[in-house]
């Protein structure tokens, strides 16, 4: 009857047969227990176990000890201590019949050596014998350490039969962890390394049979100093040469979930030693893992030098959010793709293989699946080009959405690369899925040089606004200390030579600082016989040059070759796009590619390459001759364009990069704008406009023809279209001059007429309004010559904004009536322009806030609900954003202020991503509505902001209505002198500007300032003030005046008849406020 059972493989265990514990007091117990098992029933003398397990003591004291230790095990098994221990005179023993050994089932099983007991040998050895348990007696640990290596070999005989039988049989995946067992007790059996990768392959995981690769030469250098065998090498090149297959579903995928991790070895190159230097950096990554697996998600930002280590920190970390069951998905930037859209974003997505998850995707629902299809259209559904302006606000939900639901199965880390590189709306979206994901189990990294950061604005507003709302982390890598710089150099050089290690060591530190990439690449140097001296005072980027140089020129003529290519594409890269670029046959191309990954040049992510570290490339690069350059950038851009037809990865903007780079200046603009155009309908508009500046830039390097002109025009109509949702007013003034000079030289009145119509916008936005009408005026005349109704109302609907601001309300409802009346059915829906706003909200709007101007609020209201319909069935963001604006404006003038409060909060976090244009005109009158509901800080806050937005841009349509609304929240919060100096500049600009309507609401605040002052004058601003709001109709401002005078002269008549005005126009607010209090 079994009454004992010992588990000794993998560390120490004892249980008795019911499964209870063995609670054994000493280790010395348990090592006289193990001592005795193996093998199971043979006898001891006492004398013998004293001398292994006592043998540093008199004799009579280890037997005493051998004594305490046999008694305190028959106390610990208790009743089954008779049964279990045979003492016969001298000898010590365990029954055979009453104990069960793992290691005794384990000899066994290999020697039985069918499949299901070599199987139940490799669930037995659990790890080395007695793993943990050490005792400081030679005799026993001499005892231990060869039953340790005899059963590790037969361990390893074990798993080598099984790994036969699983391949025998075609029993894939288990082979493939039986490999991996065998290579974690032995990692230097090359052959085996060889069984695993060539299992790699028959599974179509073709990227972890090229990083096998990398883990063999990693191991081989490591521990012997040597390269992998010859055919280990063929055999990497062949798998190499195989074309990689367009990433498939796997069986998880099928189900609907997302694999674990994308390869982990994507994360980062394969470590080649343990990370030194960074156990507290990491210890505190890891409790941010482990507060976003209980829920509370968090954004870090590590930040440091390049080489610091920031991208070996978060492969290691993971690794370990891999080993805990999360997904981890990576994205990275490149510099020579700083204006691709979302780029890191869409790499890791893409790297998740997001698209293949039908489940998923599903979950995203009508909405937002469409508008992720924008950043990765192989998903489908992605809206057709020309179907209205983006909503970048619907985009980042898609991608927040997206994070949200994988969360749901399992954590998720996100990690994006190098954001320094980034383009802006990807340093965006970092901020809003921050914001987003704080209450999921999703941790968020994104890595940046330090130094970089001074030319990446939008990063650091994204972690400055993040860190206000303490959403972020920041981790600051420093440079590693001297012992642990010296450490790195005796774990990565492994000579056995103490003298030497200690010479290298110091060079080392000499020429690194403490620089981890620099400290490596000091010792590879070294091991290549490429290192160079050094003179005191050289910058770490010449030290890096000359360090990374000399060992690239110990490289044959192939790999330098290779290596010119690899950098020319600028990011990572399939075998075959280098293979292409750098016109080698496959066999070669592959021999040289070995070559550059054992050389640490290169490194494998999943299926495709990249160098080991952007310095690598930088020096690579910058040893290049411009002719050879411009030859390589021309292979790498027909490479990719070749590509592009079967591969969506493939990037329209890379492809016209490297043209452009090439010289090839026709295909470079075509390939750029078509980038642009896609930029644009990601809502990324400050990227499209820097795409479209490069790609009229190719365009004036190409003879001038009608058709290159004709093209010229397009593209900067594109461009200004590009530049009006931030509000770059300096980009649309230089498209629109271009565009003018253009359709001018061509004699094309057609492009005449859009030039002019684009232009009354931009003259209104810089202050010209009379300039605006004669444009409109033009453009209408031309619009109604060639039978445009469109175009007529657009220009129309542009001219009513310029009667607006210079307050001639009559003249805004009656231009802007008569473009909303002619735009009916389909027309009402139709832009002038790609990313124009519908003429048919924002007519409506100019006509509903001159009507509110006038105290026509029913009216004005029944415009603002038309517009909102629209906008509702259009679902563009301009038109969401434009219309309820207007609705915000008539409910703040009529004094609504909770519906103002209501409609505009939500579009002003609109208008901050992509909208910019609109953010002083809403945040200055939402901030007006908070200054009227109490919240007066809140109020000035955005009345700052408002003005100083507006000045940033040089918008100055209503800018001076800015400015006194801003000195009306400095005189409501007793700052008088501000007020009085804010309205002044706000009277100055009015007047310079004819913006009568805005000139006659300053004097009235110049009013109220004056009461603080001096009531005669007071009453001088309001009569000013009266005069000019009768004057122009505005009933809602007499009001107002009247009641001020009232205040001022104590006149009945005047509060009576405000009172009147007040209750007449339905301004319940103003009412009640001039009922209680007259002044």
């Amino acid at each position: 009857m079994l009454r004992l059972h010992l588990t000794l493989l993998g560390g120490f265990q004892a249980r008795r047969g019911s499964g209870d514990a063995v609670a054994l007091p000493t280790r010395k117990a348990q090592a006289l227990l193990a001592y005795l098992a193996l093998p199971l029933g043979r006898a001891h003398p006492r004398d013998k176990l004293a001398s292994v397990l006592w043998g540093g003591i008199r004799e009579e004291s280890a037997r005493a000890s051998l004594r305490q230790a046999l008694f305190s095990l028959r106390r610990a098994l208790g009743g089954e201590a008779s049964a279990v221990l045979r003492q016969e005179g001298d000898l010590v023993a365990l029954s055979p019949a009453a104990v069960e050994v793992d290691v005794a089932d384990f000899e066994r099983a290999v020697a039985t050596g069918s499949a299901e007991s070599l199987a139940r040998a490799a669930e037995l050895y659990r790890g080395d014998l007695l793993a943990g348990l050490g005792v400081d007696e030679t005799p026993f640990e001499e005892w231990l350490l060869g039953e340790r290596e005899r059963l590790r070999e037969l361990a390893l005989e074990g798993l080598a039969k099984l790994l036969a039988q699983q391949r025998k049989d075609g029993m894939l995946e288990p082979a493939v962890q039986t490999a991996l067992r065998l290579l974690m007790l032995d990692p230097l059996q090359e052959p085996v390394h060889r069984t695993l990768m060539r299992l790699y392959a028959q599974l179509e995981r073709r990227g972890a049979a090229l990083r096998q690769y990398q883990q063999c030469v990693s191991v081989m250098q490591r521990e012997l100093g040597v390269e992998p065998q010859a055919e280990t090498k063929a055999l990497y090149q062949e798998i190499l040469r195989e074309r990689p297959r367009r990433a498939r579903p796997d069986s998880a995928t099928e189900r609907g979930e997302l694999s674990q991790v994308v390869e982990h070895g994507a994360l980062g190159a394969t470590a080649e030693t343990e990370l030194i230097g960074r156990t507290a950096d990491v210890e505190q990554l890891c409790r941010t893992l482990d507060a976003a697996i209980a829920g509370a998600g968090r954004v870090v930002a590590v930040l440091g030098e390049g080489g610091i280590g920031k991208s070996r920190l978060v492969s290691e970390l993971g690794g370990v959010a891999a080993g805990r069951g999360m997904t981890v998905l990576l994205g990275r930037s490149y510099e020579s793709e700083q204006i691709l859209p979302f780029g890191p974003w869409v790499d890791a997505m893409r790297a998740g293989r997001i698209a293949a998850d039908a489940e998923l995707l599903a979950r995203l629902g009508p909405t937002l699946r469409p508008e992720l299809a924008r950043l990765l259209p192989e998903i489908g559904d992605a809206p057709a080009a020309g179907s209205g302006a983006t909503d970048a606000r619907l985009v980042f939900e898609s991608v927040a959405q997206l994070i949200t639901q994988l969360a749901e199965r399992r954590p998720v880390l996100v990690v994006l690369e190098d954001l320094h590189w980034a383009d802006e709306t990807s340093a965006r979206l970092l901020a809003f899925a921050g914001r987003r994901l704080a209450g999921s189990r999703v941790v968020l990294i994104a890595t940046a040089r330090e130094e970089e950061m001074v030319d990446a604005p939008a990063l650091r507003r994204a972690i400055d606004d993040l860190q206000r709302e303490d959403r972020v982390t920041t981790l600051a890598l420093r440079p590693l200390s001297r012992p642990d710089t010296l450490a790195l150099v005796r774990a990565f050089a492994r000579l056995g030579d103490e003298a030497e290690l200690e010479r290298v060591g110091e060079r080392a530190w000499a020429a690194s600082e403490g620089n981890p990439f620099v400290a490596v690449e000091t010792v590879r140097a070294h091991a290549d016989n490429a290192w160079v001296a050094h003179e005191g005072g050289l910058a770490l980027s010449e030290r890096v040059r000359e360090i990374v140089g000399r060992r690239l020129e110990r490289l044959s003529e192939r790999g330098q070759s290779l290596a010119a290519v690899a950098a020319v594409i600028g990011r990572e890269f399939e075998f075959t796009l280098l293979q292409r670029a750098a016109g080698l046959e496959g066999e070669e191309a592959a021999a040289g590619v070995e070559e550059l990954v054992r050389r640490g040049v290169l490194q494998g992510v999943g299926e495709r390459f990249d160098f080991i570290h952007d310095r690598i490339r930088e020096v690579v690069s910058g040893r290049l001759l411009s002719p050879r350059r411009k030859l390589l950038h021309l292979r790498v851009a027909e490479a990719l364009e070749a590509a592009r037809s079967h591969d969506p990865d493939v990037e329209m903007l890379s492809i016209g990069l490297h043209y452009r780079d090439a010289e090839v200046w026709d295909k470079a603009v075509t390939c750029l704008r078509q980038a642009s155009l896609l930029a644009a309908q990601r809502a990324a508009y400050r990227e499209a406009a820097s795409g479209f500046d490069h790609a009229l830039a190719a365009l004036r390097r190409l003879p001038q023809s009608r058709e290159g002109m004709e093209l010229a025009y397009e593209i900067n109509s594109e461009l200004r279209g590009a530049a009006v949702p931030p509000g770059d007013l300096r980009k649309q003034v230089e498209a629109l001059r271009e565009m003018e000079t253009i359709a001018q030289a061509l004699d094309d009145r057609d492009r005449l007429r859009a030039a002019l119509s684009a232009s009354i916008y931009t003259l209104g936005a810089l202050g010209d309004h009379p300039g605006a009408v004669r444009a409109g005026e033009r453009a209408r005349a031309l619009r109604a010559e060639a039978g445009d109704l469109l175009g007529q109302a657009g220009s129309d609907s542009m001219m009513s904004r310029a009667y607006y601001a210079m307050g001639q309300y009559s003249r805004t409802i009656e231009a802007a009536t008569r473009a909303y009346t002619v735009l009916t059915g389909k027309l009402m829906y139709e832009r002038s322009t790609r990313l124009g706003l519908l003429q048919s909200i924002a007519a409506r709007v100019w006509a509903a806030m001159a009507l509110a101007e006038r105290g026509d609020f029913v009216d004005a209201n029944a415009r603002v609900d038309e517009a909102i319909h629209i906008a509702e069935v259009d679902q563009g963001t301009h038109e969401r954003v434009w219309s309820r604006f207007g609705g915000g404006r008539v409910a703040f003038v009529q004094g609504d202020l909770e519906r103002a409060v209501a409609l505009l909060e939500p579009i002003l976090i609109l208008a901050r991503g992509d909208l910019g244009v609109y953010v002083s005109r809403i945040a200055s009158t939402l901030g007006s509505a908070y200054l009227f509901l109490g919240r007066t800080a809140e109020a000035l806050t955005l009345l700052e902001q408002a003005a100083d937005h507006g000045r940033a841009i040089g918008f100055l349509h209503g800018h001076s209505l800015v400015l006194a609304l801003l000195a009306e929240g400095y005189l409501r919060a007793g700052r008088l002198d501000d007020a009085s100096r804010t309205a002044a500049e706000a009277l100055e600009l009015a007047r310079k500007q004819g913006e009568r309507g805005w000139e006659a609401w300053t004097l009235r605040l110049l009013g109220e300032l004056d009461c603080e002052r001096s009531a005669a004058d007071a009453a001088t601003r309001y009569g000013e003030a009266l005069a000019l709001a009768v004057e122009l109709g505005m009933r809602p401002l007499q009001a107002h005046c009247r009641r001020g005078l009232a205040g001022v002269i104590q006149a009945r008549s005047e509060l009576s008849a405000a009172i009147a005005l007040y209750r007449e126009m339905g301004m319940t607010f103003w009412l009640r406020r001039a009922e209680v209090d007259p002044a």
